[in-house]
């Protein structure tokens, strides 16, 4: 009888055994994983803001986007997390960020687990836009600028562009009216690439000055946006249509320049000037910028400077 019992005695100190070790498993496995996840999640966080940040240098300044998202990822990753020098790829477009820490286990000690390395990366792209809403009814005949140049977006009576067009266009409906109001608050209709666009005829210059200074009085920043400092979403900055002539085909089989339509080919942001000239001799100048805004964007699209930023990895 007393060896039954101490037979039950050690049965039982096996399966008490057995059972705390599974316990100590199961709360292992609550704790430790859960301090795994939440590093991960706080490090793809971090190296997400970072890529995303870096953004905004490029593509002009490579230098000063890699200190940008080492200096995101350093503020906001965990203690102790060890962060890889940022990449800058695709032809300075795009920002490739990564992290990893190494996580100590605590109760998963008891059964054999030491650590675990935890890794996050991040790839954030410049897209080009190639349909956006809020654009102005203007169109600048597509070239190749440098940040800062300034260029003629509304010419005066002199400055014809083709068969007496200056550079504005009829953006849902003609006339000046119209033309005075989307140049003061904008398009709201989405324009995209290759779309046809009517040109409007006429100088427009009274509406120009008026929708310009209209613009330039609602820059909301002190002081006010400049070429070294602006933000995109100020009346001054403007989005712009990048047009070229549309080619029709006449009767005897030749091609001449459409006289009414333009075809959208890209987008471009500029910096409002203020109009200079009096009369019908007014025109209107910017300076070619480049930035982010939301938009549609495609990463084989036209490239004139404006993009979309997107995480893509």
């Amino acid at each position: 009888m007393n060896e039954f019992i101490r037979n039950e005695k050690g049965s039982a100190i096996v399966l008490i055994t057995i059972l705390l070790t599974v316990l100590v498993g199961m709360a292992a496995m609550v704790t430790d994983t859960g301090a795994v996840f939440l590093t991960r999640a706080r490090l793809q966080n971090a190296v997400d803001a970072a890529a995303l940040a870096a953004l905004q240098d490029l593509p002009g300044d490579t230098a000063q986007a890699v200190a940008t998202a080492a200096n995101y990822a350093a503020t906001d990753c965990p203690p102790d997390a060890e962060i890889d020098m940022p990449q800058i790829l695709e032809s300075d477009r795009a920002v490739f960020v990564s992290a990893h820490k190494t996580v100590h286990y605590g109760l998963a000690r008891i059964i054999g687990f030491d650590s675990k390395t935890v890794a996050a990366q991040a790839l954030a792209r410049l897209e080009p836009i190639t349909g956006v809403r809020g654009a102005l009814p203007l169109g600048v005949m597509k070239d190749v600028w440098t940040p800062g140049q300034t260029v003629i977006l509304k010419g005066g009576a002199q400055e014809s562009i083709f068969y007496g067009w200056r550079g504005a266009l009829a953006l849902g409906g003609n006339g000046a009216s119209n033309y005075e109001e989307n140049l003061k608050n904008n398009y709201t209709e989405i324009l995209r690439l290759d779309d046809l666009v009517d040109v409007e005829e006429g100088n427009m210059s009274g509406p120009t000055l008026t929708g310009t200074e209209y613009r330039l009085a609602g820059c909301p920043h002190t002081p006010a946006c400049t070429l070294e400092n602006y933000n995109t979403t100020c009346p001054r900055i403007g989005i712009i249509p990048v047009v070229e002539e549309v080619l029709l085909t006449d009767k005897k089989g030749e091609q001449t320049t459409s006289k009414k339509q333009v075809r959208i080919c890209g987008f471009a942001l500029f910096l409002l000037s203020d109009t200079e000239g009096n009369g019908s001799n007014g025109q209107l100048t910017g300076q070619f910028i480049q930035g982010i805004i939301q938009g549609e964007a495609d990463p084989n699209g036209p490239d004139f400077g404006v993009y979309r930023a997107r995480l893509v990895q």
